[in-house]
């Protein structure tokens, strides 16, 4: 209140449209879905007028995410595809949270299973390549979700596992979304009473016990449990070139615009990409760490 008060003072119209915006989230974590959705909604479209449209982007995000807390599934995975339409393929942060409630509404309104794993998986992806350990963390359990529904028992007990590993870092696990929690909270009962107390904390424990590369790819997979890599070859194998184009990659960069990025063709790009893959003994460039 005493910051709507200083920017209307100020006569700034986006600090008085953000300010609604934060009201807005506010409002929506503590619960007040009704009143959060609605100052979402007008914030977001002040914003658009005013032209601030990543603002307004970040605002609608928000409001899907309201809208998946308050259990309309249907208009959350509306306004997620609606997000996903409105921001680039090269954004990575406000793309990956409309993937994962788009994934999310899928999966709970028990429409296309398959297609709910796809955009999770991708929203994981995203994630994972802003180093977003918080959002990383959310996706895992979305994805033990997922592996429960399907009836993949030792994979969503896998699941829990690595992500109980990310949690211990934050003091509110799933950004405190009531309706998910209890999701998942379900997912690991099912799991448990499903395989047993034994056989569900040794699955537990493999997922916890995972290096967060071991994890990505376990996640990123439609495996049970993944093989844990041995340590990798340090960047000291790389070229100075290399060591350049991995911190590109590093930063979420696709081949083309790491090649935009260094004047070079998309075809060097790509030969890059491949050496360095080779010589760090990985399969995928999500597995390139900072």
């Amino acid at each position: 209140e005493e910051l709507e008060t200083l920017a209307a003072g100020l006569g700034d119209a986006v600090l008085s449209a953000q300010t609604v915006k934060v009201m807005g989230t506010h409002a929506m974590m503590a619960g007040r879905s009704a009143q959060g959705l609605k100052l979402l909604g007008a914030a977001g479209r002040e914003l658009a007028v005013l032209g601030e449209e990543e603002l307004a982007a970040l605002a609608a995000m928000d409001e899907c995410h309201g809208l998946t807390a308050s259990g309309d599934f249907p208009a959350a995975r509306a306004a997620g595809e609606r997000l996903l339409e409105r921001v680039g393929e090269g954004e990575g942060y406000i793309r990956g949270s409309a993937l994962a409630v788009i994934g999310c509404c899928l999966m709970f309104d028990g429409h296309d299973f398959g297609a709910a794993g796809e955009r999770l998986r991708e929203a994981l992806r995203l994630r994972y390549a802003l180093r977003d350990q918080f959002s990383f963390g959310i996706a895992v359990d979305m994805l033990a979700i997922h592996a429960s529904r399907s009836g993949r028992w030792v994979r969503a007990a896998s699941l829990c596992g690595v992500g109980q590993s990310i949690w211990r870092r934050f003091s509110a696990p799933l950004a405190g979304i009531a309706v998910i929690i209890a999701q998942r909270d379900r997912a690991a009962a099912r799991a448990r009473a499903e395989l047993g107390e034994e056989r569900y904390r040794a699955a537990f424990a493999h997922g916890a016990s995972l290096s967060l590369e071991d994890a990505v790819r376990l996640a990123d997979s439609d495996a049970d449990t993944v093989v844990p890599r041995p340590p990798r070859a340090d960047l000291a194998a790389l070229s100075a070139r290399e060591q350049e184009v991995a911190s590109l990659i590093a930063e979420g960069l696709t081949n083309r615009q790491i090649a935009e990025r260094l004047v070079i063709s998309k075809r060097t790009a790509d030969a890059h990409v491949e050496h360095i893959l080779a010589k760090l003994g990985l399969s995928s460039r999500i597995e390139v760490g900072p």
